[in-house]
């Protein structure tokens, strides 16, 4: 490990890596898990090794991309009556859906969903997402035109699967992440100097 962080030359260079196993023992065991807890054990034994060898004018920046969150609560729309009734396609990951409507229907699905979904999650309409910059402040028509007539947001551990449609794999899967709780949204940045 030490070779590969010794400078081959006086200039600043940067070098980025990934390391994909934490993420995928949560998603395939949850959050919290043994699985993942051995997966974070190695994680943390790795990136105290490159710290450790870090030459004395490196910097190691440590995070991860999101959070996750142990789904306990599966709300299948394939299944549930009339969840499809007036809707063109659904997008989007099980944590935060996008439902695109038919022409003149958007309106009667939004109440629809809103009634079935109860507390399970926060159904608003693309207006409603640009307004309150979802997608940031400033959005292109052509990203705008792409963003589903409603979008729906699965709060506490609940998922929205398609277990008609959706891969097997990631409709049994038990971490997901993607909405706005803070275990999904917060992650710790570990910095380290040589």
């Amino acid at each position: 490990m030490g070779e590969a962080l010794a400078p081959q030359s006086p200039r600043h260079r940067f070098v980025y890596a990934y390391w994909p196993d934490l993420d995928a023992a949560g998603h395939l065991f949850g959050p919290g898990s043994p699985q993942w807890v051995k997966a974070l054990a190695v994680a943390d034994r790795m990136v105290a090794d490159l710290a450790a060898a870090l030459g004395r004018d490196a910097t190691l920046v440590v995070t991860g991309d999101h959070g996750m969150i142990q789904a306990d609560n599966r709300f299948d729309i394939d299944t549930t009556d009339e969840m499809l009734k007036g809707v063109e396609a659904v997008a989007g990951e099980m944590r935060v859906r996008q439902v695109y409507t038919r022409p003149g229907a958007r309106d009667d699905v939004q109440s629809f969903w809103t009634d079935a979904l109860g507390d399970d999650a926060h159904v608003v309409a693309r207006e409603q997402v640009l307004d309150e910059e979802w997608f940031g402040v400033e959005v292109t028509d052509a990203v705008a035109e792409r963003i589903g007539d409603l979008v729906a947001v699965a709060r506490g551990t609940t998922i929205l699967t398609r277990s008609l449609t959706d891969p097997e794999l990631e409709v049994n899967m038990v971490g997901h992440h993607g909405a706005w709780t803070a275990a999904e949204q917060l992650v710790p940045v570990l910095l380290a100097q040589g």
